[in-house]
């Protein structure tokens, strides 16, 4: 990979990165260490995400945007990482039920969150 995709997927995921932290900023109200913030992330990364692969699709967009867009900016908002700790954490803490809930609804709403990302550019 030469260093201009490097710096391309780099810029992206600083955005990408910055995003995440103003997100968890205006959901400030939100019970500290609440998995919910991370939900409403990877929601809203997860649509972008559907929105990006729909342009992709449709030629709307090259391969250096897509690369900044995709593996930049939405893989730098999201952290597969945090939904796995806070689900553990969940678990340890005996929500067994929360837990589920919560992992049910970041893989059911997120795919849904994807499709309608494409299915809004489509």
């Amino acid at each position: 990979m030469s260093v201009v995709r490097h710096l391309i997927a780099g810029a992206g995921g600083f955005l990408g990165a910055m995003l995440h932290y103003l997100i968890t900023l205006i959901l400030h109200t939100l019970e500290s260490g609440s998995p919910y913030k991370t939900l409403c992330i990877n929601l809203i990364g997860s649509s972008l995400f559907g929105c990006t692969t729909a342009w992709v699709l449709k030629g709307a967009v090259g391969p250096r945007m897509e690369l900044f867009l995709e593996t930049g900016l939405c893989g730098g908002s999201t952290t597969f990482s945090t939904f796995a700790l806070e689900a553990a954490g969940l678990l340890w803490r005996g929500s067994w039920g929360e837990a589920c809930i919560y992992i049910a609804v970041s893989l059911i709403v997120g795919l849904a969150a994807v499709t309608l990302g494409q299915r809004i550019v489509g």
